[in-house]
């Protein structure tokens, strides 16, 4: 009996796979430089909660920028555009290997600056060359390979998730400083190299001048927004990442800070949270295809919700 990964890993063509490696690497990327991590990098050196709230917003609020790289996208083509700034990306975040200089010098201030001019660097890169993703991907993977596509990569991202935070909240045991908190910062830009390198071998992604001239891509725009059900979607959608980036970035310190735990035990913590959502991945997705996606997500949320609000009820002595 096969494993439902690998039988949809292999119903999938070549291009499919060569992306879903290209987003396995990513992730790795991802998790490394703008995970829970970087949220405790800054709590160690002494960042103000109010400051990490402003890094923590860099990832939502640099994607504004993908409104306006249709253009890019359109001329240069997604691969072109992608390729670039996912290098340009990774060069930026290298200023983070600044800090233990800067700290040496005795400004912890300038310290919090090297971190977040890091941090928003990378941000603003992967916002200028996201816009290509999904026309891409849509590209490369064609209609009846885009169920067994998009299960296998949300098992394989659970399972890498997994993977990640573990070696993490090893590398983080103890009474961790700054370097070890750095060889994170090594591994995800090792890994986001490594990702340029699949991502070259995906075909397509190819410029589309003549069907789309320059200046005309932005009338697309004005189509979506007079779709009333499409703006319901995307401003529903919006609303829950808003919520669930301030429910796991607040939760990150609520750890540390209230209830005194260490980076390790927080890193092996947010692993065990994966595993359950691996685990559900399946039976949900059934779910999902026997009583519609739209029932689905409703039922995920209220869930969501729920346990959101069970998390007022701990408090700092652990007990509720």
């Amino acid at each position: 009996m096969a494993i439902p990964i690998w039988s949809n890993i292999r119903e999938l063509s070549p291009p499919p796979r060569r992306f879903l490696l290209f987003s396995v690497f990513n992730v790795v990327s991802w998790q490394c430089i703008v995970g829970p991590a970087m949220v405790l990098l800054a709590r160690d050196i002494e960042m103000p909660p109010s400051w990490v709230g402003f890094l923590n917003a860099f990832v939502p609020m640099s994607m504004v920028l993908v409104a306006f790289t249709v253009p890019l996208v359109t001329r240069y083509g997604s691969k072109r555009v992608m390729f670039t700034a996912w290098l340009l990306r990774n060069i930026v975040t290298g200023l983070v290997f600044l800090l233990p200089w800067v700290l040496a010098q005795g400004s912890v201030k300038a310290g919090w600056a090297v971190l977040m001019i890091a941090t928003l660097g990378f941000c603003i890169m992967r916002a200028l060359g996201v816009g290509g993703w999904f026309p891409w991907l849509h590209e490369v993977v064609e209609e009846r390979e885009r169920g067994s596509y998009f299960a296998a990569e949300a098992v394989t991202t659970q399972c890498m998730n997994i993977l990640i935070m573990t070696c993490q909240g090893l590398a983080l045991r103890g009474d961790p400083g700054v370097w070890s908190f750095l060889l994170i910062y090594v591994v995800g830009i090792v890994a986001g190299l490594l990702s340029l390198v699949w991502m070259a071998r995906v075909p397509g992604g190819d410029a589309q001048v003549e069907a789309h001239p320059a200046g005309s891509s932005f009338h697309f725009y004005r189509d979506a927004l007079a779709d009333r059900r499409f703006v319901t979607f995307v401003g529903t959608a919006s609303l829950c990442f808003m919520a669930a980036t301030w429910i796991s970035a607040s939760l990150v310190m609520f750890m540390r800070d209230i209830l005194q735990m260490s980076s390790g035990h927080i890193m092996l913590l947010t692993a065990l949270n994966s595993f359950w959502i691996l685990l559900t991945v399946t039976p949900w997705s059934r779910y999902a295809d026997h009583s519609g996606s739209g029932r689905a997500m409703f039922k995920a949320l209220v869930a969501h919700s729920i346990c959101s609000f069970l998390l007022l009820l701990v408090s700092p002595s652990g007990n509720t």
